[in-house]
């Protein structure tokens, strides 16, 4: 780029608008087919009257290019203002209606994009976070607010009528999936990944990954886990071991989270489900009560 280009590049930004060069980022947000049509046509259009100003500002002479690009502004020129001020003006003019969330898929606000990175070390979403995520969005308390908890008094945000319909209608499908814990509200990283490729929903590029790179982090370490097991090269585990393992397990969820042996159903492998996930530790509360009822069994426990 030459320097006279450089001039007309920062008079652009200076006079039109600051973002008239900006694209569509990778992470674009998802919000519908409507959505993305008003994302090309603002950049198209912007595309349009950013050519028609620049093509008038390289007439200027060099001292009033450097003027319009900020350069030497000391000196007042009220007639090359009222100039520019009416050439902008005109090419704004021809600019569609758009909003935020529009801008935001074009590179400004980069700081409401989801990062993904972090997410991607995550091992389970909140309900809502994973609803903001998956159109694109970092979710902040603003976010969160907005889709709700029954205790919050406080008055939602105002949103993009769009962006208010997409995260009622993304909320309420993986609600109706019933991937979410029922008490606490969460989708584990490893069924959000494996639900997501099972269903027509549009997401950012980078939540699609995020959910691999947790999948397969939680099942290399899942991996891991059972290579160091003592057994875990033999034919078949040694019985009396899952036995006593049983034992232990039917002992601490009765002594420690108040299992009923005579009860036919409980919540308590659900805690212990939850207590796991805590510390990393990939198990289902089917898998606990099979070992709570084998350890009762072999200990005589309950009958």
């Amino acid at each position: 780029m030459s320097d006279r280009d450089q001039l007309v590049r920062m008079a652009v930004e200076r006079h039109f608008i600051e973002w008239a060069y900006n694209e569509k980022v990778e992470n674009a947000l998802c919000l519908g087919a409507s959505y993305e049509r008003n994302v090309d046509l603002l950049i198209e259009k912007v595309s349009f009257a950013r050519s028609a100003v620049e093509a008038e500002l390289k007439t200027f002479p060099e001292q009033q290019l450097r003027y319009a690009a900020g350069l030497d502004g000391a000196i007042l020129d009220v007639h090359l203002e009222q100039k520019l001020s009416k050439l902008c003006s005109d090419a704004r003019g021809y600019l569609p209606s758009y909003s935020r969330y529009e801008l935001i898929s074009i590179g400004m606000y980069p700081d409401e994009l989801a990062d993904y990175s972090h997410w991607a070390m995550r091992d389970q979403f909140d309900s809502h976070d994973f609803v903001w995520l998956s159109i694109g969005l970092e979710p902040d308390e603003r976010l969160v607010k907005y889709l709700g908890q029954a205790q919050d008094t406080v008055r939602p945000p105002k949103l993009d009528a769009t962006l208010k319909k997409e995260a009622e209608r993304r909320l309420a499908l993986i609600t109706t999936a019933q991937k979410l814990d029922p008490i606490l509200k969460h989708v584990k990283i490893e069924l959000a990944y494996e639900w997501y490729n099972t269903v027509e929903l549009d997401a950012p590029i980078g939540f699609q990954n995020a959910l691999k790179i947790g999948w397969e982090r939680l099942q290399k370490a899942s991996k891991a886990v059972i290579e160091d097991t003592p057994y875990a090269n033999d034919k078949a585990p040694d019985p009396r071991a899952i036995r006593t393992l049983s034992q232990i397990i039917a002992a601490m969820a009765i002594d420690g989270y108040g299992f009923d042996p005579n009860s036919k159903r409980s919540a308590i492998p659900k805690e212990i489900e939850s207590a796991c996930d805590t510390f990393g530790i990939s198990v289902t509360k089917e898998t606990i009560l099979k070992y709570i009822r084998l350890g009762l069994k072999d200990a005589d426990i309950g009958n």
